[in-house]
C-alpha cells in the first residue's frame, strides 16, 4: 500500500528519504554504472544494473519501515541473541500471525522481554513486518516514540492515523517503557488520542503487533493505569528472553575471566524454593506462547 506522504508530513516521509539514501550510496559505491543506476549495452539499450536491482529488492520492505540495517545484515543473528526455545518462540508468533485471516483470532499482541532488551524486540519486529510483505499483506512498521510523538502533534496527528489504519497490520517497535509524559495523564490530549487510536484498531479487527523495550511490569509502572488496563485486557502477550537476560551474574565473570572459574559457582534453586515461590514471576495478560 502506497503511503499518502503529503498526508502523513515528516514521520513518514522519513521513510522515502532513508529509501532514497540507500539507493544513492549503493549506486556511488557501484564501479560498473559510475553511479548511474543502470549500463549501456547498445546505443538506445540500457539495462539495470545490479545496484539497482539490489534497490528494487529491498525497496518495497524499506517502504514498510523496515530497518535497512536489518536487511543487509547490519542487526546480530538470532541465534547471538536466543536460545533455541526463543527462537522457536517467536517463530510459533509469525505463524499464529500468519493464520489470523483464516480463523477468528485476537489480532492485538504485545510482545515484552524479561530483560529490557529493545536489541531483540527491535529483531522480532522487523522479522515479523518482513514476513508480512513478503506475503504481500497490508502491513507497515512505526517506531514507538514516533506514534507518541505524532499523536502529540495535532497539525496531523488526524491525518496520520488515519493513513495508519488503511494497513491491515500495524508493527510498533520498540515501544518505550521508560517514563512517558504524554501518556502518564489520563487527562491529556496525547492520552486520550492513543487510547481512541488503540481501541479503534481493535473494534475494527485491525492487527496491532507493540513489541516493547522491557517488561510489562515496566509499562505498569511508567504509563497510565488506564492504558496498562487496556493492554492486559486485550492484548496477547509473548514474553521473550535474550541470551544475555538469561546468563547470570557467574556465568558473566566466568565468561569474561575464566581464571575465576573455581572461586564462584552459580546459584541453583532446589525444589523445595521452588515450591515456596523464591523463583516465581508475576504473570499479567494473557499468554500467547
Amino acid at each position: 500500500m502506497e503511503i499518502n506522504r503529503k498526508i502523513v508530513g515528516k514521520l513518514l516521509d522519513a521513510y522515502r528519504k532513508l529509501s532514497l539514501g540507500f539507493y544513492e550510496k549503493l549506486k556511488s559505491s557501484c564501479d560498473k554504472c559510475n553511479g548511474e543506476g543502470i549500463i549501456k549495452t547498445s546505443p538506445q539499450t540500457f539495462v539495470d544494473c545490479n545496484c539497482t536491482k539490489i534497490f528494487l529488492k529491498y525497496k518495497e520492505f524499506i517502504k514498510s519501515g523496515i530497518s535497512i540495517n536489518y536487511l543487509i545484515g547490519g542487526y546480530k543473528t538470532e541465534s547471538d541473541i536466543f536460545d533455541d526455545e526463543n527462537k522457536n518462540r517467536i517463530n510459533k508468533l509469525i505463524k499464529y500471525l500468519m493464520r489470523l485471516n483464516q480463523l477468528s483470532l485476537s489480532g492485538s499482541v504485545l510482545v515484552t522481554t524479561s530483560d529490557d532488551n529493545s536489541e531483540c524486540t527491535s529483531l522480532i519486529s522487523n522479522k515479523i513486518t518482513k514476513y508480512l510483505v513478503e506475503l504481500e499483506k497490508s502491513a507497515i512498521l512505526i517506531k514507538g516514540i514516533d506514534i507518541i510523538r505524532a499523536i502529540s502533534n495535532y497539525d496531523f496527528m488526524n491525518e496520520m492515523i488515519e493513513e495508519l489504519n488503511k494497513f491491515q497490520y500495524l508493527i510498533i517497535d520498540n515501544f518505550p517503557t521508560d517514563t512517558n509524559k504524554y501518556l502518564t495523564d489520563k487527562s491529556s490530549f496525547s492520552h486520550i488520542q492513543f487510547m481512541q487510536f488503540l481501541s479503534y484498531r481493535l473494534s475494527a479487527n485491525l492487527k496491532t503487533i507493540i513489541c516493547c523495550d522491557g517488561s510489562v511490569d515496566s509499562i505498569s509502572k511508567n504509563y497510565s493505569d488506564e492504558i496498562f488496563a487496556f493492554l492486559y485486557k486485550n492484548y496477547l502477550q509473548c514474553i521473550v528472553t535474550s541470551l544475555k537476560g538469561k546468563q547470570s551474574a557467574t556465568l558473566k565473570v566466568i565468561k569474561e575471566n575464566p581464571e575465576y572459574a573455581e572461586v564462584f559457582s552459580d546459584i541453583k534453586i532446589s525444589s523445595e524454593s521452588k515450591s515456596k515461590g523464591i523463583n516465581k514471576k508475576p504473570t499479567r495478560g494473557q499468554s500467547l506462547i
